[in-house]
Formats: structure tokens, sequence, C-alpha cells
């Protein structure tokens, strides 16, 4: 299998930046009241369990991708486990994270990859984690245009389609992503963004994301359909990596 590590490493962050993003809503009784508690649960998310079952189906196509991925996530240090399926499909990948270094199993030749994750490609991340709470602030000024009900026991915060000052935020985000000698943040449009977040009562802890919204890229238009499960809220203190990884193959920067 040919693969770029650092167009997978980079794809992989934006997601996980995303879906971090995905703890910000407010309440039907006190949105006010509800929303300042819950962000201050939310920007000490550091780390977590994720599972996420994803949709993809491009323009013009009666035929769609469906893919899980059971990850897990520590923000400082950065470390990272993730193993993604195609249902019916024999690929696989299983990700790492760990002491600086990406580990991916090639799933043809059953061998194992690594490739040194750079402290700018580290920095990136963390960048990309901090600007994901320039959110938060924006959904504290746009509280009238959320809808926000409850059903057993939990919060149901809703942000319905074209609303422009997410589409707005969104375009913040990615226009943030560009890298030395890539451009690819600005090579991505999202639109028709809809986000739905179930949150804990209690906790104010964010249980699940349903979010749904169209990619334009390179001339194509796809829609992904993202359910996302979080668990193990900064419960997850260490990610362990397989042995067989001590015999990857290394991969040179750049590639």
């Amino acid at each position: 299998m040919k693969i770029s590590l650092k167009k997978l490493l980079f794809l992989v962050l934006t997601v996980f930046s995303v879906m971090f993003v995905g703890a910000c809503g407010k309440s039907k009784i006190n949105k006010e009241e509800v929303i300042n508690k819950f962000v201050e649960v939310s920007k000490d998310m550091k780390s977590a369990n994720m599972l996420m079952d994803i949709k993809m189906s491009q323009k013009g196509s009666k035929e769609s991708i469906n893919m899980s991925i059971d990850s897990a996530i520590i923000l400082e240090p950065l470390e990272m486990k993730l193993e993604m399926t195609v249902p019916n499909q024999p690929t696989k990948i299983d990700l790492y994270i760990k002491d600086g270094y990406m580990y991916v199993l090639d799933p043809l030749s059953n061998q194992w990859m690594k490739q040194k994750v750079t402290d700018l490609v580290n920095e990136q991340f963390k960048g990309y984690m901090t600007n994901s709470l320039y959110i938060y602030d924006v959904m504290k000024d746009n509280i009238d245009k959320m809808d926000v009900d409850e059903k057993d026991g939990d919060y149901i915060i809703s942000i319905s389609k074209n609303s422009e000052f997410l589409k707005d935020a969104m375009k913040k985000q990615l226009s943030n992503m560009n890298t030395p000698g890539s451009q690819l943040g600005e090579q991505i449009e999202i639109d028709n963004i809809a986000i739905q977040y179930i949150v804990d009562k209690n906790t104010y802890l964010v249980k699940n994301s349903i979010m749904s919204f169209d990619v334009a890229m390179n001339g194509e238009k796809i829609t992904i359909n993202l359910d996302t499960k979080f668990s193990n809220i900064n419960e997850v203190k260490e990610i362990s990596i397989p042995e067989e990884t001590k015999n990857a193959k290394e991969i040179p920067e750049g590639q």
C-alpha cells in the first residue's frame, strides 16, 4: 500500500480537532448558565475515547462509503490510538502516535511503518486545538441561533444547517490548517453544516455528537455524516503501542 503518512496524519488530526470542538452548547432552562458551565468543562478536556461512525457519499453517485473509527487520544503529550475499519472490506488501518512517532500498520504487507512527528506538526495540532476554543466564544455570542431541548436526562443542543456563524467559524479553523508547502486548508470548503450534541445534564460532558456537512475539494463534492460517541473523558492516562511496532520500518520525513 502506497501511503503518504504526512497526509494521513493531517487528515487524522483534522478530524480529531473538529471532534474535540464537539463540546459546546447550552440549555433550555437557562441557556447562558448552562453554556458557561459546559464551556468550562469542555476547555478542560484533555483525553477521551471516541467511537466514530462515518458515512460519505459523493454528489451524483448512489454509492456511499461507511467506516468506523475506534480511538483514544491524549492531548499533552500527544498520544493517539486509532483503528479504522470499512464494513465488508478487508481494509483496516491501525495507527498510533506515541513518544514523538506515528506508527501505521500496512494492511497489505502487514508491516508496521513509523515516521517522526515533527515539532512543527505537534505545534500545529496544538494550534488547531487552541484555535478551536474560538468556536466556544462564537457559540456564546449566538445562543439565540441554537435550539436546546431536554431528553432522558440529557441536554440536546442543535445547530441547524446554513448557520452562517458556524460556517464562518469553520472557515477560520480550516485557514489555520495550512502547513509550509501545503495549502490543504484553503483547498477544502465546508458547507451545509448541521450539528447536534447530546450533553450529560449533571456533568456537562458531551456524550454524543452528530454532525453532517458537505466538503468540496479538487472539484469533487462529498457529503459526510459523523456520529461520534465519547467516553472516559479525562480518564485516558496512557496509550500503549503493540510490541510489533519495535520492528517498524522508518519512513523519512516528508513522505
